[in-house]
C-alpha cells in the first residue's frame, strides 16, 4: 500500500512540476535546473531503497550480468527439481531419461553457461550498471524537454576545451618529463577525460535525449580533434614529381607537398601524434560501449563512433608515412653517392659499395630513436611503410645512371641484398622476423626484378623484365633498353 501512495505522489508531482516548467521556460537557468533535478534523483535514490525491486526484477538483473552466482543456483535448483519424473496428462515422459535427450540437454546447459559467462566477462570490461529501478526517473524525466540549456553550456565548455588543449598542443607538445616513453599529446588526455566526465554528470541527470545530445557533441569535437592532429603533419615527397616512370604505388605518392627534411624535434612530434591517434582510436571504442550501457534503450543502436575512429586511425597513417618519408630523405647524402658512381666503368664485382655503409648507419640510428619513442606495434608498422617508401626512391635511384654493364649490375644486386639484410635487423621480435622478412622481399621484389633484368644478356632483356617487373609497361621497358 505504501508503495502504490508513493507512486501516486510521484506522479502528481510530476504532473505539477511540468505546469511549472512549462509555464516559467525562459525563466529556466543551467544551476536552478541541475539543482533541482540533482534533489530529484536523490528523492528517487531514497525511495529506491524503501521499495527495492521485486523477485521478477532481479532475474532480469542475471540478464544484464548481475548476480551470477544467485541466478545460477536458482537455476540448478531448478533443474534438480525438474529432473525428476515429468507428467503430462498423467502419463510419464519417459523419454526425457533417454541417453540422447540427456546429452542434448547438457549440451545447451553448457552452451547457455558458456553465453552467460561470455556476457558477464564483456560487461564486467565494460563496467556495465546494474538495471535501473522503476522509481528513477519517475519524477526528474520532466526535466528532459528543458535540458537544452544544460548541453548548451556543455557545447560552450566543450569548445573552450577543445580551443586549449589544441593551443598547449601546438605550443609544447613534448614536455620534458616525456623524454624516453611512449606518450600521447597532453591534450587529447584532457579532452577525453573532460568528455568521461561530462557524461558522467549527465548520465547522473537523465539517460534519455540530453545524453544523446551531449553524445552528439563529443561526437563532433572528437572529430574535430582529429582534423587538427591531421592538419599538423605535413605530407613529404620523396620522389620529384617530374618523373614518368611508373614508380611504385606508395605513401604520399600523387599528394606531395613537401620535399624538406625535419628535425629530430619535429620526428619526436610525429611520434606523438602516431600514439596519440591510436589512443584516441581505442578510447572511441570504450567510449561508445559506455555510453550503450548508460543510455535508454532507444536511443543505444544511434551510438556509432566508427567514422571518428577511423579519422584517428587516418591521423596515424599519415604520421607514420611522414616519418617514414623524412627518413629517407635524410638518406639523401649516400643515395647521391649511389647516383655518381660511373656504372659502365665498373669491370669487376667486390664488396659492398661505401653508400650501403652510410644507409645502414642512418637507418639504424633513426629507428632506434623511433622505437624509444613508439609502442611496440607501431614501430613494426612504421618499419613496414618504411620500407615501401625507401623501395620507392631506391627504384628510382637505379634509373638514374646513363648506362649499365653486367658487372655494375652485378654490384647492385648485391648491394640489394646487403639493403635487405638492414631491414631484416629492424625487427627484434623473433616470432615476427619470418613475417617482417616477407614484407621486404615483397617490397623489394620490383627493384631487385629490375636489376635482374639489368644483368641479363641484351637478348633475353623483354622475356626478364616481363617474367620479374610487376606491373611493367612499354614506357619503362624502352628506357630500360636505353640504359642498359
Amino acid at each position: 500500500m505504501d508503495e502504490v501512495i508513493t507512486e501516486e505522489f510521484c506522479v502528481s508531482t510530476k504532473l505539477m512540476l511540468q505546469n511549472e516548467l512549462l509555464t516559467a521556460r525562459d525563466k529556466v537557468n543551467v544551476v536552478s535546473l541541475l539543482k533541482a533535478i540533482t534533489r530529484t534523483a536523490e528523492f528517487e535514490k531514497e525511495i529506491s531503497k524503501r521499495f527495492p525491486m521485486n523477485e521478477a526484477k532481479k532475474k532480469d538483473d542475471y540478464e544484464t550480468g548481475y548476480n551470477l552466482n544467485e541466478s545460477e543456483n536458482t537455476e540448478n535448483n531448478e533443474d534438480e527439481e525438474g529432473e525428476g519424473e515429468e507428467e503430462v496428462d498423467g502419463k510419464q515422459r519417459s523419454e526425457d531419461f533417454s541417453l540422447e535427450a540427456i546429452k542434448e540437454k547438457w549440451k545447451k546447459k553448457e552452451e547457455e553457461l558458456k553465453a552467460r559467462k561470455e556476457q558477464m566477462d564483456k560487461e564486467r570490461q565494460i563496467k556495465i550498471a546494474p538495471p535501473r529501478s522503476k522509481w528513477r526517473g519517475m519524477i526528474s524525466s520532466c526535466f528532459d524537454p528543458y535540458m537544452d540549456v544544460y548541453i548548451a553550456q556543455e557545447d560552450t565548455n566543450l569548445r573552450e576545451m577543445l580551443k586549449s588543449v589544441t593551443k598547449e598542443d601546438g605550443e609544447n607538445p613534448w614536455s620534458k618529463e616525456d623524454e624516453g616513453g611512449n606518450f600521447v599529446l597532453e591534450g587529447s588526455t584532457k579532452l577525453i577525460l573532460y568528455f568521461g566526465e561530462a557524461i558522467k554528470r549527465c548520465s547522473k541527470l537523465t539517460v534519455n535525449q540530453p545524453l544523446f545530445d551531449l553524445y552528439s557533441l563529443c561526437k563532433n569535437y572528437f572529430r574535430q580533434y582529429a582534423q587538427f592532429l591531421n592538419a599538423k603533419i605535413p605530407v613529404i615527397n620523396v620522389i620529384p614529381q617530374t618523373t614518368t616512370l611508373n614508380i611504385m604505388s606508395g605513401p604520399n605518392q600523387g599528394s606531395n607537398q613537401s620535399t624538406q627534411i625535419f628535425t629530430e624535434a619535429d620526428e619526436k612530434i610525429f611520434c606523438l601524434e602516431i600514439n596519440t591517434g591510436e589512443y584516441c582510436a581505442n578510447i572511441t571504442d570504450s567510449l561508445g560501449r559506455t555510453l550503450k550501457n548508460k543510455i535508454a534503450d532507444k536511443f543505444k543502436e544511434s551510438i556509432d563512433l566508427e567514422q571518428e575512429k577511423t579519422e584517428f586511425l587516418n591521423v596515424v597513417n599519415k604520421a607514420v608515412e611522414t616519418l617514414a618519408s623524412n627518413l629517407v630523405l635524410k638518406l639523401e647524402k649516400p643515395f647521391r653517392d649511389m647516383i655518381d658512381i660511373a656504372q659502365s666503368d665498373i669491370q669487376v664485382v667486390g664488396d659492398q659499395s661505401k653508400y650501403v655503409g652510410a644507409l645502414k648507419a642512418t637507418i639504424q640510428k633513426s629507428c632506434t630513436q623511433y622505437k624509444d619513442w613508439l609502442n611496440p606495434a607501431r614501430h613494426r608498422y612504421f618499419c613496414g611503410v618504411f620500407v615501401g617508401v625507401f623501395a620507392n626512391r631506391l627504384y628510382y635511384n637505379i634509373w638514374r645512371p646513363k648506362k649499365y654493364n653486367e658487372a655494375s649490375s652485378q654490384q647492385l644486386m648485391l648491394d640489394l641484398m646487403a639493403i635487405k639484410d638492414i631491414f631484416s635487423k629492424l625487427e627484434s621480435n623473433e616470432v615476427k622476423v619470418k613475417q617482417f622478412s616477407k614484407l621486404v622481399n615483397r617490397e623489394m621484389e620490383k627493384v631487385e626484378g629490375l636489376l635482374k633484368t639489368l644483368a641479363s644478356p641484351i637478348e633475353n632483356v623483354i622475356q626478364t623484365y616481363v617474367a620479374l617487373v610487376p606491373n611493367g609497361n612499354d614506357v619503362d621497358l624502352g628506357k630500360l633498353l636505353d640504359i642498359k
